[in-house]
C-alpha cells in the first residue's frame, strides 16, 4: 500500500478525534434552508448557524466543495446532484483530433501503478462523454477512440470522439464534502465526477458523520472515506476511479450499500484498487452489503485492523477476491455469501482470489459463509511480514468452521481451501490454526481441493492432517443447485420479525438469529421463519427438483411444533 494512502487514512482517523458517548443522528436541527443549483453552498452554509438543515433542490450543483459545520444536515431532494466537472461546449479541431482550450485545472499528481494501457490512472482529471470516463493516455499520439490527452502545458484535451451533440464534460474539482465538523448528515445525493487524488475521496465522511441513500459514482480515486464512528447506510457507490470505499478510524459502520464496478481508471488492483479498503480501524463492522464486479478485492481490511467484523454480505465476481483480511489483528467473518471471485484467475497454486482470504492476521474466526465457485475457497498465508500496532502479524488462532464450500472448477491451481506458510512449518505446528466441521461439495471428490503443510491435498489427506475429520463432502452436480435463501422473495410475510437468511428465526430485528440447528446438526443454509409464515418464490422453470430439510430448530427445544406444506407450481406436498 503506497504511504500517500495511509497518511490520508491517518488523518481522517486522527481529525477530531474526541471520544464522547454519542451515537445515532444528530439531535433535529433547529432551522432549515433551501438551495438551488445556481447558488454558492458554502455561501449559503456560512450565512446561516452551525445544526441547520440544508435542502438541496433538483438539478445539477457543478464544481461546488462543501465544508460542513457540526450537526449541519444536508437532504437532496430526488435528482439532486453534486458534480464536480465542469460542461464543455466550445471545441476546435487539430490534425484528426478534437481539443478542448483553457483548462487550467490539474490536482495533486502523486505516485501509483496502473494496470498496462492506462498510464495515466494516477492522474485525477477525467473526461466523461455522455456521462462515461474515457482513458487517459500519456501522449497525443496514443489518442483514439474512446482515449483522450490531457496537455496540461498548453492547458488543452485532446480527443478523437465527436463532440456533436454530446454531453462533454470534464472533471475539475477535487472533493465534494470535507472538514473536521462532527454529527454532520448527507442524504438523498448524487455526487459524481469529481477529480480526487489518489489516496483521496469525494466524499470524506468525518467523526460520526452519516451517509445514507446517497449514490457515489464516478470519481477518480474513492468515492468515500470513513473516519471515526462514521456511518454509511444503504448508498450506491459505484464505478469509481480506483475505491468505492476507504477509510480508517474507530468503530465505523458500513452497512446495506451497494458497492460495484470501481477502478475504471484501472489502477493495478496489487498495489490496491477494488471495492474497499480500510487501514488502521478499530471495531469497523461492514455488514449486508453487496460488493461486486470490482477491480480488485470486493470488501479489503489491509494493515493495523483490529476487531473487525465482517457479516451478512455478499460479494461476487470480483477480480482479486471477496473478502480479504490483511496484515490486520482479530476478526469475525460469518454468514456471507461469495461466488465467481478471483474472475481473473491470479496465480494459480496460491492464496489469491479466494472468496475469503487470510494473510498474517491472527485471531480471526471465519464460520457460517456459503463460497460457490470462488477462485480459491478460504485460504490463509503467513509470509512472516513483520509487525504492526497490536503485535506481530501472523498467521495464528485462525478458527474455520461450518462453512459451506462449492468449488467446481476444473483449472489446475484453483478451488482450493487450507493454508500456505513460507517457512512450511509455523501456522501448522505452531499456529492453531483449525478447519472444523466444514462442508464441501467438490467437481472431482478425489482431486487436490485442499493445501496443507506445503502441498495440495485431496480431501482423504486433508482429513488426515486433522481438518475437517468427518465433515460431508459431496460432488457437485453439473447442472448446480440453487438454493432459496440466495433468491429473491416474490411475496412473504412472518409471524414474527423479519424472515432471516442462513439462519435461524431471531427477534424483531434483522439479521439476529443464530445458526440454524436441526437435531444436532447445524446448516449454513437455509431460511428462519415464525409462525404463521409464507414465503414465495418465481423460478422462472430454473430448477427440476426440489429437496429440503426443514423442521423445528434446536435452540426452541421440546416447546414447538410446526406444520408446513410445499406448492410447487400450484400443487401441494407435505
Amino acid at each position: 500500500m503506497n504511504e500517500r494512502v495511509v497518511r490520508y487514512m491517518l488523518r481522517l482517523a486522527t481529525a477530531g478525534m474526541v471520544f464522547v458517548a454519542v451515537s445515532g443522528p444528530a439531535p433535529a436541527a433547529a432551522q432549515s434552508v433551501e438551495i438551488w443549483p445556481w447558488q454558492n453552498i458554502q455561501q449559503t452554509v456560512n450565512s446561516w448557524p452551525a445544526g441547520t438543515t440544508f435542502y438541496l433542490q433538483a438539478g445539477v450543483h457543478r464544481m461546488q466543495t462543501i465544508t460542513p459545520r457540526s450537526r449541519d444536515r444536508f437532504v437532496g431532494a430526488p435528482g439532486t446532484v453534486l458534480s464536480g466537472a465542469r460542461e464543455l461546449t466550445s471545441f476546435g479541431r487539430s490534425g484528426a483530433y478534437w481539443f478542448a482550450s483553457g483548462q487550467t485545472q490539474q490536482g495533486s499528481l502523486l505516485g501509483a501503478q496502473c494496470d498496462p494501457g492506462y498510464p495515466r490512472c494516477g492522474y485525477p482529471e477525467d473526461l466523461f462523454f455522455d456521462g462515461m470516463p474515457l482513458r487517459h493516455v500519456d501522449n497525443i499520439g496514443a489518442v483514439g477512440p474512446g482515449t483522450f490527452f490531457f496537455d496540461y502545458p498548453s492547458d488543452r484535451i485532446y480527443f478523437w470522439d465527436d463532440p456533436t451533440n454530446r454531453n462533454v464534460e470534464a472533471s475539475v474539482t477535487a472533493r465534494a464534502f470535507q472538514g473536521y465538523a462532527t454529527d454532520v448528515l448527507i442524504s438523498g445525493l448524487i455526487i459524481e465526477k469529481y477529480a480526487t487524488p489518489v489516496g483521496e475521496a469525494a466524499v470524506a465522511v468525518g467523526t460520526r458523520w452519516t451517509l445514507q441513500y446517497s449514490e457515489v459514482k464516478l470519481n477518480h480515486y474513492a468515492g468515500v472515506g470513513t473516519g471515526v464512528e462514521s456511518k454509511l447506510y444503504y448508498n450506491s457507490i459505484h464505478r469509481n476511479g480506483c475505491f468505492g470505499i476507504i477509510g480508517a478510524g474507530e468503530y465505523a459502520i458500513v452497512e446495506g450499500n451497494e458497492i460495484s464496478y470501481n477502478n475504471f481508471a484501472r489502477f493495478n488492483p496489487y498495489w490496491g484498487a477494488g471495492g474497499t479498503k480500510f487501514v488502521y480501524t478499530y471495531g469497523l463492522t461492514v455488514r449486508g452489503n453487496s460488493s461486486h464486479h470490482n477491480g480488485g478485492p470486493g470488501l479489503w481490511t489491509d494493515i493495523g485492523n483490529i476487531y473487525t467484523l465482517y457479516e451478512n454480505n455478499t460479494v461476487e465476481d470480483n477480480e482479486r477476491g471477496g473478502i480479504f483480511h490483511e496484515l490486520s489483528y482479530d476478526a469475525t467473518i460469518r454468514y456471507n455469501t461469495a461466488r465467481r471471485n478471483g474472475v481473473n484467475k491470479p496465480w494459480p497454486y496460491w492464496t489469491t482470489g479466494a472468496g475469503i482470504e487470510i494473510l498474517d492476521s491472527p485471531n480471526v474466526e471465519v464460520h457460517g459463509n456459503v463460497l460457490e465457485d470462488n477462485w480459491q475457497g478460504i485460504t490463509g498465508l503467513d509470509d512472516h511480514r513483520g509487525s504492526g500496532p497490536y503485535g506481530p502479524y501472523t498467521l495464528k488462532n485462525l478458527y474455520v468452521h461450518d462453512n459451506l464450500i462449492t468449488s467446481r472448477l476444473t483449472d489446475a491451481g484453483s478451488g482450493r481451501t487450507g493454508i500456505i506458510d513460507m517457512d512450511t512449518y509455523t501456522a501448522y505446528v505452531l499456529g492453531n490454526n483449525r478447519f472444523v466441521n466444514n462442508q464441501y461439495v467438490l467437481g472431482n471428490p478425489n482431486g487436490h481441493y485442499f493445501m496443507w503443510f506445503g502441498g495440495e491435498r485431496t480431501q482423504y489427506e486433508w482429513q488426515n492432517y486433522g481438518n475437517d475429520v468427518g465433515a460431508a463432502v459431496g460432488v457437485a452436480p453439473t447442472e448446480g443447485v440453487k438454493y432459496l435463501s440466495d433468491e429473491s422473495f416474490s411475496q412473504l410475510w412472518n409471524g414474527w420479525g423479519p424472515a432471516e437468511r442462513n439462519r435461524s428465526n431471531g427477534e424483531t430485528g434483522a439479521s439476529d438469529g443464530r445458526q440454524i440447528s436441526l437435531d444436532g446438526v447445524t446448516y449454513t443454509k437455509g431460511i428462519g421463519v415464525h409462525s404463521d409464515s409464507q414465503l414465495n418464490w418465481q423460478l422462472y422453470g430454473q430448477c427440476s427438483t426440489f429437496s429440503a430439510v426443514i423442521g423445528v430448530d434446536d435452540e426452541v427445544g421440546a416447546r414447538g411444533s410446526v406444520i408446513f406444506q410445499v406448492y410447487v407450481d400450484g400443487s401441494s406436498g407435505s
